[in-house]
């Protein structure tokens, strides 16, 4: 009976992730997104008070299953021309990320090159607009072998040197895509500050199919906010939140970060100080945050309690990201041009 039970539900499993390979396709996601900003929105390319930035991030969920989720993403950006513009300046940037998922190792490969303008709206560059582009290539690949079908089940279980029965006509498969977003940030007075901005993925709905199918991926709405309140010299808060739509899916995600600053070095920007927040993934996660600022380097770490009803299946388990961004400066930004609001998560 037990052989029966799992058989029925490793068929489960493979329909919905035949059918998935079908119809829809949904993107990577990580709890700290801010910790990975040219994944959330282009126009945050060289937005930020200094030279360069290098981020790296690492997830890997649902451990419990056999063959969990493991995404992997890292960019460079800059900001240039700051002398030119007129105080306005623009950012350059790469970004890329791997996420290999489940017995078969789907993997999706993505290498994308960002460009962003940053206009000020008033002359001490209290209040920016930002726009950005993205353009670049991904691929996708996915070992038919390794996975179990219906039509190679036998009475002694599963025989993979049975014909699997499916149209596959690749293995792999790549396409170019394209996203853009636009961003506001702002200081509002002494101690407050603010951002929104929205982001539009996969504009292109490049076609994607193992099966040789017309399926195309689906466009991705980003819409992301948040600020930043001091409370005194040593405490704030930062409320943030995130909904993404695909394909009919949908996520929102609200919560906020408290942090401690030890050292505050008024406008520079550079302060050593603890964070802790939670987060709310509606309905299915609670996300645990925490993490260090030491002057231009940043650590976060976080993991996603699963309250929903898949946690029968996970034992609670969801996701855990370790994160990792350091702001670099070739020359004495301050003195080149007014320091602008850049949210850190």
């Amino acid at each position: 009976m037990n052989a029966i039970n799992k058989s029925i539900k490793t068929l489960l499993v493979v329909f919905i992730a035949c059918f998935s390979l079908n119809v829809f396709s949904q993107d990577i996601h990580f709890s700290q997104f801010y910790a990975s900003p040219l994944t959330l929105n282009p126009a945050m390319t060289g937005n930020l008070n200094g030279s360069y930035r290098l981020t790296a991030i690492y997830r890997n969920q649902y451990a419990t299953i056999p063959a969990p989720y493991n995404t992997f993403a890292i960019s460079a950006d800059m900001s240039i021309l700051r002398n030119s513009l007129q105080g306005d300046h623009a950012g350059i940037g790469f970004s890329a990320y791997n996420d290999v998922a489940g017995d078969g190792d789907l993997s999706n490969t993505s290498v994308m090159l960002s460009a962003a303008y940053h206009k000020g709206l008033d002359r001490f560059k209290r209040h920016n607009i930002s726009v950005g582009l993205q353009g670049g290539f991904t691929q996708k690949s996915l070992q038919f072998g390794q996975l179990n079908f219906g039509s190679q089940l036998t009475d002694q279980g599963f025989d993979p040197s049975l014909p699997n029965g499916e149209p596959v006509q690749d293995q792999s498969f790549g396409y170019f895509d394209l996203n853009f977003g636009a961003m506001y940030t702002g200081r509002f007075v002494e101690g407050i500050s603010g951002y929104g901005g929205v982001s539009f993925h996969h504009f292109s709905q490049p076609k994607e199919s193992f099966l040789g199918s017309d399926n195309r991926l689906g466009s991705r709405l980003v819409l992301h906010g948040g600020g930043e309140i001091f409370i005194n010299n040593n405490l704030s808060i930062s409320p943030s939140g995130i909904f993404m739509q695909q394909t009919g899916a949908k996520e929102l995600t609200l919560g906020s970060a408290v942090s401690y600053h030890f050292l505050n070095e008024g406008q520079t920007g550079k302060r050593t100080s603890l964070f802790g927040g939670l987060w709310y993934r509606i309905p299915h996660e609670i996300i645990f945050v925490g993490g260090i600022d030491f002057k231009d380097l940043r650590f976060g770490i976080s993991y996603d309690l699963t309250v929903s009803d898949l946690s029968n299946a996970n034992a609670y388990q969801g996701g855990f990201e370790v994160s990792l961004a350091y702001i670099g400066s070739l020359f004495d930004t301050k003195r080149k041009a007014p320091l602008m609001y850049c949210p850190r998560f």
